[in-house]
């Protein structure tokens, strides 16, 4: 069975339901994996993956999440989770609040490695706020844990992260078939 290298519970259930209609199944288990600092999503997943199957020695994936806000030049990429330790919600408003650009885009980056060794990359893009008329909620609702799970909105759904029914909105927000088909396809040649 291919392993995804995560501690992270929320990543394996919201994976388990985007890969749900692709019926594969995947186990996961938490490694102490070195975090580089980079820029580089394609250089961080890779790098991270490579290490993981050195240790268990088997078909894995990773997966690190690139938050890019076009008005600020692709901040925060790959240190999201760092922004959102530092950052509340009313700092994400102060900090667009002259932007008409309110565009965010979400890309999870997979490093995959298969049962010979051979490592690559696959790429979901999310459009979370992605319409012309997308924009930043003027104020915090919903229930999630991050600042930017009360803030960043789909058009699609009328939503704010914090608001998604994973079950129900899945297909709806994180529309990257095509990438989804090929991590299934990855998992289902390595299991």
């Amino acid at each position: 069975m291919v392993t995804f290298i995560t501690g992270n519970e929320r990543k394996v259930k919201v994976l388990k339901l985007l890969l749900d209609p692709y019926k594969v199944e995947f186990d996961h288990i938490k490694l102490d994996l070195e975090e580089i600092q980079t820029k580089d999503p394609s250089t961080l997943v890779l790098r991270k993956v490579q290490e993981a199957y050195s240790q268990i020695k088997r078909a894995c994936f990773v997966e690190d999440t690139e938050w890019s806000i076009p008005a600020l030049n692709g901040f925060p990429g790959l240190f999201m989770k760092y922004v959102n330790e530092w950052f509340k919600v009313e700092d994400w408003i102060k900090l667009m609040k002259d932007y008409t650009d309110k565009r965010v885009f979400c890309i999870n980056h997979y490093g995959c490695v298969d049962n010979k060794g051979n490592s690559f990359e696959i790429s979901a893009k999310t459009e979370l706020i992605i319409k012309d008329d997308g924009n930043m909620q003027k104020e915090a609702k919903g229930t999630w844990s991050t600042p930017v799970d009360f803030i960043f909105y789909s058009p699609i759904i009328d939503k704010t992260i914090s608001d998604f029914n994973l079950e129900d909105d899945r297909t709806k927000v994180f529309g990257d078939k095509e990438a989804y088909s090929k991590l299934s396809e990855f998992i289902k040649l390595n299991s």
